[in-house]
C-alpha cells in the first residue's frame, strides 16, 4: 500500500498470476477550476443580507423547525 499511495502500481498475484493492480485513489489528475461557468445563471436578490424578519429569527434562535431534531416549542 505504501508504493501505490507514493503513486507506483503495485501488482498482487496469485500462483503466479496477476489478480490485483494496486494503485492511488487520487490518480487521476483533477479538473482545472473554470471560473465564470455559471455567469448569468445565478441571481442573488437585491435584499439578499438584509436582516431576516423577526418571525424567521425567532425560529433560529429557539431551535426547532422542519430540519432540527428538536421539536419547535
Amino acid at each position: 500500500m505504501d508504493a501505490a499511495a507514493r503513486g507506483d502500481g503495485t501488482i498482487i498475484a496469485k500462483s503466479g498470476t496477476p489478480v490485483v493492480i494496486l494503485v492511488p485513489l487520487d490518480q487521476g489528475k483533477k479538473a482545472p477550476i473554470k471560473f465564470g461557468t455559471l455567469k448569468g445563471k445565478i441571481r442573488i436578490a437585491d435584499n439578499f443580507d438584509d436582516p431576516l424578519p423577526d418571525d424567521v429569527l425567532d425560529e433560529f434562535e429557539r431551535g426547532g423547525g422542519p430540519l432540527s431534531s428538536e421539536p419547535s416549542k
